[in-house]
């Protein structure tokens, strides 16, 4: 006698568990913004990470951003995280870059320049060797805006961390944790905005955590090598950045930086900087 045999059953596929992510109407943010003010840091990350959409930290490993990548680490989660490579950083802060990155196991993606890979590429195909001064708006595009904007579309980035605080002063007085980005709907979180710079800075020394040794040299914050100087005692933070423009300049670009089709019709991007159109663009 034939046995019939039972047919095979396949187990089902595994479903993947996707995270409710919240309809941030201003009305939530507002809810939102008042509940986590009250939070500690840590009760804050683990909020954002549990209920935002593929989220990532963008930094330059500044002091702030090392408050924040170390108090993720404690936590045991991974957050991606992204850093512009400009192609104009000091040496020392890429050293550091690459110490953190290794010390702290992250998955960095870096991002830079689509046309150039080093500033002499940079320069010598842009015809510019002060584009900076020159035509500010062009550079921070080029070396900033652009790579920001690609980086959040290629990683499908849905909220990502900035290291702005309210004591840095100008256009940061009035952040708030969460935030929408204008230029695309993004989710942009300040977790240290209401953190003062002692604060900070009383955690990286009682954490033990590494910090750009610029620091230690008189840069109070730290940005490209040819827009960032040294301050004084009683200087503001941020009094170092942007020199050139008298206190006229306060942000690189990205936390300004329009939609990319307005940005696009500012100027011509792959113009040499002789041109009337690039050396005319105007500063944020």
């Amino acid at each position: 006698m034939r046995i019939k045999q039972a047919p095979v059953v396949q187990p089902p596929a595994p479903v993947e568990e996707k995270k409710e992510v919240p309809v941030f109407t201003s009305e939530y943010l507002e809810h939102m913004n008042t509940v986590l003010a009250q939070q500690p840091l840590e009760a804050v990350i683990q909020w954002c990470y549990n209920s935002l959409p593929n989220f990532h930290q963008v930094t330059s490993f500044g002091s702030t951003g090392m408050v924040i990548i170390h108090a993720i680490h404690k936590l045991g989660l991974k957050v991606p995280v992204i850093f512009l490579d400009t192609l104009y950083h000091f040496e020392e802060t890429l050293a550091h870059a690459k110490e953190v990155e290794e010390k702290y196991g992250l998955q960095v993606s870096w991002y830079r320049c689509a046309k150039a890979s080093t500033r002499a590429e940079f320069e010598k195909y842009y015809r510019s060797d002060d584009m900076w001064i020159s035509a500010p708006q062009k550079y921070e595009w080029l070396t900033k805006v652009e790579p920001l904007d690609r980086a959040l579309e290629e990683l499908k980035v849905g909220a990502w961390i900035t290291g702005r605080r309210r004591d840095q002063g100008a256009l940061r007085t009035d952040l708030s944790i969460l935030e929408l980005d204008p230029a695309d709907g993004r989710i942009k979180v300040n977790l240290l905005a209401f953190w003062s710079k002692d604060e900070i800075w009383a955690y990286l020394r009682r954490e033990g955590v590494p910090y750009n040794p610029l620091f230690d040299k008189s840069y109070a914050s730290i940005g490209d090598s040819v827009t960032t100087t040294q301050t004084s005692n009683g200087e503001g933070e941020r009094s170092g950045r942007f020199h050139q423009f008298g206190g006229a300049k306060t942000e690189c670009g990205i936390h300004v930086r329009k939609r990319p089709i307005e940005a696009a019709e500012s100027f011509d991007v792959d113009r040499p900087i002789s041109s009337p159109v690039a050396a005319t663009a105007s500063t944020h």
